[in-house]
């Protein structure tokens, strides 16, 4: 663009010597164009800004890891001439990995008409994935003016993590001093207040459990079993701290993943982690299977886990907590003095983690550790006790 200008200035002192040499109206008509030529092309150039109508749209947005993801620009021009050059810079970005790729498409568009720029791309990480046009830059027709014109058009695509199958095991609600109205509905228990099913009897059983009106009609002896109550007052704690992708990805897809199997079994549970915009900690109520896509956009657009507290610094429960999932991905000392302060009847940490769990790893005496390894993490948590 600056060989333009130099090249049109040489142009223009050419005209110039020109109509000092030869005066005359063919002289005069020559200077007068080269002088108001780079003008009429400014003022073409400011219409064609006017008159150019931006927008933005994706394909979906939530989709799977590795699914292709399409974004198209539409750029609509209104004017009756061509725009002959339009720059268009864009940015993807996914916050949890502090991972940010800029691009520049260039296009032309004919008079009134719209060109559509499609951007495919793919993420093998789950994240939600920021797609904005920063700026959008005209030139005129030789090149000889720049115009910048900032936009702000953006949008999000939600990349969901995995959520691998878990078949939880209820902790009996007995063995703790926690009062629990809930039930399992795949495991008997010894609880008279609530009947779990009935059979035939059998030998042993005891004559308190024969339900007599049920045993007359049937004209054989049918047992009450009775129900086995469980825990529903649990917490995942999230520690975001990690320092590559794949763990940090782990760290999600594990936390849903306990969150799904929790639902699995009919029980309601909070998820929490640090929130660094206010430097609080972000509590979310999972009362049902639904909850669990409103929780999935808030928990993957926090900012870097590189630069976060660790979770337990900040967390104080508002209510009593039977079970506490701690999910990290660093574990020293300090990390787990930290969760053995917080007031729960059971503790268990998921340990994101790339080699085998040894000795040399510190550990509480009132807290379960489970290693989970990110290129097999459901054999890890396979079964999962609640």
């Amino acid at each position: 663009m600056l060989g333009t200008k130099i090249a049109y200035l040489i142009l223009l002192i050419g005209a110039f010597l020109f109509f000092v040499l030869y005066r005359g109206d063919l002289s005069l008509i020559l200077l007068i164009l080269s002088a108001i030529f780079p003008v009429i092309l400014r003022i073409l150039l400011f219409i064609h800004r006017l008159m150019i109508q931006t927008t933005l749209s994706v394909s979906s947005d939530t989709v799977t890891k590795g699914s292709m993801i399409d974004a198209q620009i539409h750029l609509k021009n209104r004017a009756f001439l061509p725009v002959p050059y339009v720059a268009v810079k864009y940015s993807i970005s996914n916050p949890l990995f502090e991972k940010t790729e800029n691009n520049t498409i260039i296009t032309l568009i004919p008079p009134r008409n719209e060109r559509i720029i499609s951007v495919e791309f793919s993420s093998e990480y789950c994240g939600l994935i920021h797609f904005a046009i920063q700026q959008i830059t005209f030139l005129d027709y030789i090149r000889l003016w720049k115009s910048k014109q900032k936009i702000n058009l953006e949008t999000d695509i939600l990349v969901l993590p995995q959520i691998w199958p878990i078949v939880p095991e209820p902790l009996p609600a007995t063995n703790l001093p926690i009062e629990s109205d809930t039930f399992s509905d795949r495991k008997s228990g010894d609880d008279p207040s609530e009947v779990f099913a009935f059979r035939e009897y059998r030998p042993g059983d005891a004559q308190s459990r024969i339900h007599w009106k049920l045993s007359t009609k049937r004209d054989d002896l049918v047992v009450k079993e009775y129900s086995l109550p469980i825990i529903d007052s649990a917490c995942l704690l999230v520690d975001w701290r990690a320092d590559l992708p794949k763990r940090i990805q782990t760290v999600a897809e594990t936390t849903l993943s306990v969150s799904d199997a929790l639902h699995g079994v009919g029980l309601a549970h909070t998820i929490a982690w640090y929130y660094p915009a206010k430097q609080t900690i972000q509590i979310q109520n999972m009362k049902d299977p639904d909850d669990t896509a409103v929780v999935t956009r808030q928990l993957l657009s926090g900012a870097a886990p590189q630069n976060q507290l660790p979770a337990w610094a900040l967390f104080e429960p508002t209510a009593p907590i039977a079970h506490l999932f701690y999910i990290t991905s660093r574990l020293t000392d300090a990390d787990l003095n930290g969760i053995s302060a917080i007031t729960a009847q059971r503790k268990t940490i998921l340990f994101i983690t790339q080699q085998t769990v040894d000795s040399t790893l510190p550990v509480a005496d009132d807290i379960d550790l489970i290693p989970v390894f990110p290129e097999n993490p459901t054999h890890s948590i396979q079964e999962l006790f609640i």
